[in-house]
Formats: C-alpha cells, sequence, structure tokens
C-alpha cells in the first residue's frame, strides 16, 4: 500500500539508513516505517497490481496541468495484468508537483 505524508500529503519513498529501509517523504523530511513494496491501486481491478520500479523520485522539469510549476517529481510504475487470457505489462511515469502536489501521469 502506498504510504502517504501526513504533513504535505506526498506519497513517502523507501530509503535506507543504516539497517533498516524507512519510507521517507523528500520534501519536509517526515519518517515512517515500511509497510509493504507492492501498491495496489484503487482505481484499477483489484486482480491487477502496480509494482514501483524506482524506488526514489527524479526530479524533472514538467509544466503542471494545475498550476503551471515547472518542477515535479517522477516515479516509474509498471501494471500487470489479463485481458482476455494474455498476460500484459505496461509501465509509465506518475508526476507530482513539488508546489501544489498535483499528480498526474504520461498516457499508457
Amino acid at each position: 500500500m502506498v504510504q502517504f505524508c501526513p504533513n504535505c500529503r506526498l506519497a513517502l519513498f523507501m530509503t535506507k539508513e543504516g539497517d533498516a529501509v524507512v519510507a521517507k517523504c523528500y520534501k519536509c523530511g517526515y519518517k515512517s516505517a515500511v509497510q509493504s513494496r507492492t501498491v495496489v491501486s484503487p482505481r484499477v481491478p483489484s486482480e491487477k497490481n502496480v509494482h514501483v520500479i524506482q524506488r526514489t523520485p527524479e526530479f524533472v522539469d514538467r509544466v503542471c496541468p494545475k498550476c503551471g510549476h515547472n518542477k515535479a517529481t517522477r516515479i516509474n510504475v509498471q501494471t500487470v495484468g489479463d485481458h482476455a487470457g494474455i498476460a500484459q505489462e505496461r509501465s509509465g511515469a506518475v508526476y507530482r508537483c513539488l508546489q501544489c502536489n498535483a499528480t498526474w501521469r504520461d498516457a499508457w
């Protein structure tokens, strides 16, 4: 399950600190224990899993469709599922604005 920062509502990213792996917010520094490494999206049927294939955010120059700010973080994700009995995998990127926290993705 994706964990979110209670302060700034960004997705927490896994990072290693010493021997422990913690979920951390890169904007405010909030830390939490890691609950899971597989993410199930509520927008797709439950049999489809979304796997985060990049653990740390990549800071990119993307214009936010909501506020127009030009800085965002990018996380690469991969969906796995079946359609008509044929296994399918799709990958894409999810972006989050650093100013207003709006989230959008590339067309998959």
